[in-house]
């Protein structure tokens, strides 16, 4: 007896991906020897009225409908079809619904540009039997009669790991994939506890290390089910080693093929701008002209490169910080600065009131200044003339909230949550006028604000506004110094290489600041610039306190450290006797150095014994 065919409910409005959709099905029938009874319909009230009738077995859903976008298409579809297995159709640039999607109720989500005829079945196969499970487990949870020996049987032949947990989260089930997953025997994984925050009704990542020792990445869904008669936890864990893996390849290339790019785009533009500037020659007007559109596309593109480069690194986490004790509130009063020039331009206003005391804290100027340019960039470009744009500071106690604000055209409700995905633009045509970005501003903001362990939320509403509030946390001076020299250490652990720290003291220092103002400030200021004179080396960098100074010498061992100490007491020396100010022969000032391994095993004992004059 023939095997029934599946039912499957294509609403499409591209014909021409309709028509690739129909030859993929052909092919797979050919390959496969599976049978598909298809039906196609062009919008959304058509999808209904044919589910309505029923015997759909699965609905392959478009996300761009011509009556309905985006995850409200999926929610209507789901609200009539809870039943019926929903896999989503993305195009490319909307690949930041994804997870939208599977939370909405798609069982999985592809690709149209990416799609063929092995994936088309593979997905529908695997979409069928979750969605099968996930009904199961539904019932299961709604009717406790249901035997436990068929239960087990379910999961047991499902391809996603399944591991139940009683309420003290010990391993009471796993079914066989789990093996696979860990590296382990179910016989292993037994009676054990299990090592993972419990994160209900949400999808997780979490670093699984199997039994080799190498590392599987996994994706972990957990609720809560009645199991032999008691609560407990189901886990469902989504191997995705794989995907990490190809995505790492390709971050890889990317970064790679936009660091080759440099050179030539570099060359190019310098030829176009001395044919443009008459070096080699007089030009026509008309040749003008189209060499201008040459360097403003060269530009564009450099501007993407540069931007690909940054993700890249930040990806790989490649870019450091260096924090530095600044006053926030003037940085800030200076960018603006910087923008009203624009701003004036484009008849706009740019306010920023600042707060009346400084703002000092530990920040990185130059990622804090990235992230500032991007965000009063973005609210200048979709801002119209006579708009305003609003920057404010509050300094709390234990962080700085920023917000940068604009009453321009908005961003939709349902583009907010792709706000800091790449590659994403909004309000803007095809083609049309305006400013074109490369799509990648807001996700190096976002990725650079996490690298301060900050946070960004964005508020919009069209035709409205947009308002971007970051937060960044305050950082006392001995957590910055135990980040820095913590790096350093696992730095030169990896390179199986030394690290040593000297630190110079001025003691009393607080009496001091009493008595003389700011200058005991700008003492240390001075003394920093002799050190950083003394020290030779880019690799080595000096961190300021209150104070104090820390100077992190990487690859240097003991007697480096030493010869380094020796010069940096000279170059104090010789700052203090050279001084006109009687005051400052006065101070007193102690220098000690330690060297990883050999005298500290970690960042705290390696600034403690640092911190002893030697």
């Amino acid at each position: 007896m023939k095997e029934k065919p599946i039912k499957v409910l294509v609403i499409e409005s591209d014909l021409g991906f309709t028509r690739q959709l129909k030859e993929l099905f052909i092919e797979a029938e050919k390959e496969h020897g599976q049978r598909f009874d298809l039906e196609y319909v062009e919008e959304l009230y058509l999808g209904l009225e044919r589910l309505a009738k029923g015997g759909i077995d699965i609905i392959l859903l478009d996300l761009s409908l011509p009556d309905s976008v985006g995850l409200e298409a999926l929610s209507r579809i789901y609200a009539h079809a809870k039943n019926v297995t929903i896999v989503a159709l993305l195009d490319k640039d909307k690949n930041g619904l994804t997870e939208g999607a599977l939370l909405n109720g798609a069982t999985d989500c592809l690709l149209k540009d990416e799609l063929n005829s092995n994936l088309l079945v593979h997905s529908i196969n695997l979409s069928l039997k979750q969605h099968r499970l996930y009904l199961l487990l539904i019932q299961a949870k709604k009717e406790i009669e249901i035997g436990e020996a068929q239960f087990r049987e379910v999961i047991e032949k499902y391809l996603v790991t399944i591991i139940i947990l009683d309420m003290r989260k010990i391993v009471r089930f796993v079914n066989s994939v789990a093996e696979s997953l860990y590296g382990r025997s179910k016989e292993d994984l037994l009676n054990k506890k299990f090592d993972f925050p419990i994160v209900l009704n949400k999808i997780v990542e979490i670093h699984i290390t199997r039994k080799s020792g190498k590392i599987a990445i996994a994706q972990m869904y957990a609720v809560v089910i009645t199991w032999q008669g008691e609560d407990a936890y189901l886990i469902m864990l989504q191997d995705i080693t794989e995907r990490k893996h190809i995505d790492e390849i390709k971050d890889k290339f990317i970064g790679t093929v936009s660091h080759e790019l440099r050179t030539p785009l570099a060359i190019i533009k310098e030829g176009v701008s001395l044919v443009l500037d008459g070096s080699v020659g007089p030009i026509k007007e008309e040749q003008a002209k189209y060499l201008g559109m040459v360097k403003a596309n060269i530009d564009r593109l450099a501007l993407l490169v540069n931007d690909l480069l940054d993700i890249s690194k930040l990806k790989s986490g490649k870019i450091k910080l260096n924090r530095v004790l600044i006053d926030f509130s003037t940085m800030l009063q200076e960018t603006c600065a910087k923008w009203k020039i624009e701003t004036d331009k484009n008849c706009q206003s740019l306010e920023y009131c600042p707060p009346d005391l400084p703002v000092n804290i530990y920040l990185d100027p130059d990622k804090l200044t990235q992230i500032l340019d991007n965000l009063i960039f973005n609210a200048i470009k979709f801002t119209p003339k006579q708009g305003k744009i609003k920057v404010e500071l509050t300094n709390e106690k234990n962080q700085i909230e920023i917000s940068v604000s604009d009453n321009g055209i908005g961003i939709a409700k349902e583009d907010l949550p792709k706000v800091f995905s790449r590659f994403q633009q909004f309000n803007r045509p095809q083609g049309g006028a305006g400013y074109k970005g490369t799509g990648l501003g807001l996700a190096i903001v976002k990725e650079l604000i996490e690298l301060l362990k900050g946070g960004i939320k964005v508020e919009s509403e069209l035709n409205k506004g947009t308002k971007f509030i970051l937060t960044i946390p305050k950082i006392a001076e001995e957590e910055m110094f135990k980040e820095y020299v913590a790096n350093g250490i696992k730095e030169a652990a990896d390179r199986n290489s030394p690290l040593s720290l000297a630190v110079m003291h001025i003691t009393e220092f607080s009496q001091l600041q009493e008595k003389f103002g700011k200058k005991p400030l700008y003492l240390l200021t001075d003394i920093e610039r002799r050190i950083k004179d003394c020290l030779c080396r880019q690799t080595d960098m000096i961190l300021r306190a209150t104070g104090e100074l820390v100077i992190i010498m990487p690859n240097t061992g003991k007697q480096g450290a030493e010869v380094a100490r020796k010069r940096i007491k000279e170059a104090v020396k010789a700052y203090i006797s050279q001084s006109k100010e009687n005051w400052i022969k006065e101070i007193r000032i102690t220098l000690g150095t330690a060297t990883f391994p050999d005298e500290a095993n970690n960042h705290q004992e390696l600034l403690n014994k640092a911190r002893i004059p030697n």
